[in-house]
């Protein structure tokens, strides 16, 4: 199986914020972010802090996707405001 790099693999990702979350030195972390043209590194995590962190930068996307949905106006969706509906939650 050939090997690819994580911009070969996920290249239409390249649009998002990328982030890698990792065990390894901080240093070495933002190296390998750097070479495959990641956004940003967290390293110096141990593995129960990676999935802090992962779970933590996931409800900050959903926040934001929420966010940006609410504010589409009323026409997003059928029946009525999206405002209302963002407020039910």
């Amino acid at each position: 199986m050939p090997v690819h790099s994580v911009t070969e693999r996920y290249g239409n990702l390249r649009q998002g914020h990328l982030i890698m979350i990792s065990g390894d030195n901080q240093k070495v972390a933002e190296a390998v972010a750097q070479s495959e043209g990641l956004t940003e590194a967290r390293g110096d995590l141990m593995p129960e802090q990676e999935i802090t962190n992962f779970m933590q930068q996931a409800e900050r996307e959903i926040a934001l996707a929420r966010m940006s949905w609410t504010t589409t106006g009323s026409s997003s969706r059928p029946g009525g405001s999206t405002a209302r509906h963002a407020r039910a939650r």
